[in-house]
């Protein structure tokens, strides 16, 4: 990891990132998996009450596989 940023000359944020969770998963495998665990605590899908004019408020944050399969799902 340290080779791969050693000349970090236009690294952006998000490589950076993509280079930082490469390096955990690799190097410390229980680590990676206790940020992704954490991280899937956090995921929910709520809908409110019905409002007036028959429309419901959705607020989610999904894993980006169960996001695809609402997004395919709601264009069907």
């Amino acid at each position: 990891m340290d080779r791969q940023l050693f000349d970090a000359t236009g690294v952006g944020w998000a490589q950076l990132e993509r280079l930082v969770a490469e390096a955990v998963l690799r190097f410390d495998p229980d680590q990676a998996e206790a940020e992704r665990k954490a991280a899937a605590d956090r995921r929910h899908f709520d809908i409110d009450q019905v409002d007036e004019h028959g429309l419901v408020q959705v607020d989610a944050l999904l894993d980006a596989a169960d996001g695809y399969d609402l997004d395919q799902a709601v264009a069907r």
